[in-house]
């Protein structure tokens, strides 16, 4: 197995946070276990977040912790809560050092065989986040090259989307590693290609605004369509400012050759997603319901949700983790498909120097 030296050195204040929790795991060991077994406890603890009792999700992740020290999907979802802005357990000190505790101790786990890895390289991502902006209040200096670095591994070794996605962005600004946006490019577009709607997004605001691509509003417009249709409901309202301010400023011209392409390309591209379900992080899925308007009063009907064949709702959940891929299937982008209609127009970079573990 190989190795991640960026993912086995977090410093001092890292360390100490570890050891805080794994102190206070064993305290609480001491106590009474209220549940069977750690993934009883894990069930009920994702069972109290879909129905918004944060806080009894919380004590059975614990639990469960208590009982096996290195449950990760408890750990995770315990980073996950205490990551979450939205409420009222923010703390990001203990999620940054669940992440670290769940990366250090998995870094080479087997991608393909342990049902762990999922969850493994979320938390490297979520790791490399706190790293590249650092949390001045819990002693942790932002460090890009080490957060490029555990992305890296977490992209290659783990073929995780969201952390090939975050590197490449990395690759293209040159923050933590040389700057190379011909692969970044590459990376971006295999991504967009697979129905990633962070990828997605992101080229369309390089489209339109014509950086490191030729400038293609028709491209822009067509690629944020597709983002907004598929994208979880935490990230509509985001989604949706930058499709209006796209649509307001297409002539009706692009705004009917983007239709054209994006009725191409949903057939091509789009995520499959399955039904929607409560982010288990903690992040309510509420739809936001925003009435929008260009600047000369015409009215901005954002692209309609996805549905299955039942007519409900769907939303994708890339950013939770899933069942390990079929390796059969490499996840790393193909050559780039070319033409107007058929490819998002970013050309093949060639043999990837990140080219994921087979």
């Amino acid at each position: 197995m190989r190795t991640s030296k960026s993912t086995s050195k977090f410093g001092v204040a890292g360390l100490a946070l570890v050891t805080a929790l794994a102190l206070s795991g064993t305290a609480y060991a001491a106590g009474k276990a209220k549940f069977a077994s750690p993934e009883a406890a894990v069930n009920h603890g994702l069972g109290a977040l879909q129905s918004g009792e944060t806080h009894l999700a919380i004590q059975a992740f614990e639990d469960a912790a208590a009982v096996d020290a290195d449950n990760v999907p408890a750990l995770y979802y315990l980073a996950r809560i205490y990551a979450d802005n939205s409420q009222s357990f923010t703390d990001h000190g203990k999620a940054y050092g669940l992440y670290m505790r769940i990366a250090n101790a998995h870094t080479n786990i087997d991608p393909d065989d342990d049902d762990r890895a999922p969850f493994v390289s979320k938390a490297m991502t979520q790791l490399a986040l706190y790293m590249r902006n650092g949390l001045p209040n819990h002693g942790v200096k932002a460090d890009v090259a080490q957060a490029a670095g555990v992305l890296r591994h977490a992209a290659t070794f783990f073929n995780d989307e969201d952390a090939q996605f975050e590197y490449a962005k990395l690759q293209l600004r040159g923050e933590g590693v040389p700057e190379d946006k011909s692969q970044g490019l590459y990376w971006l577009d295999g991504l967009a290609q697979k129905g990633h709607t962070g990828a997605q997004a992101f080229l369309a605001d390089l489209y339109w605004r014509g950086m490191h691509v030729p400038k293609d509003p028709t491209r822009a417009l067509a690629l944020i369509t597709l983002a907004t249709e598929y994208a979880p409901a935490r990230d509509r309202v985001w989604l949706e400012d930058a499709y209006q301010n796209m649509f307001c400023g297409a002539g009706l011209g692009v705004r009917k050759q983007a239709s054209g392409a994006v009725a191409d390309w949903r057939q091509k591209y789009s995520r499959p997603a399955p039904l929607e379900r409560q982010d288990r992080s903690g992040l309510a899925s509420i739809e936001p319901h925003v009435t929008r308007t260009c600047s000369n009063g015409e009215s901005v009907g954002p692209p309609k949700r996805a549905s299955d064949t039942t007519g409900k709702t769907i939303e994708t959940t890339a950013s939770l983790p899933q069942a390990a891929p079929n390796r059969s299937q490499p996840s790393a982008p193909g050559p780039v498909m070319q033409g107007n209609t058929t490819g998002f127009g970013v050309r093949d970079a060639g043999a990837s120097t990140l080219a994921p573990r087979r």
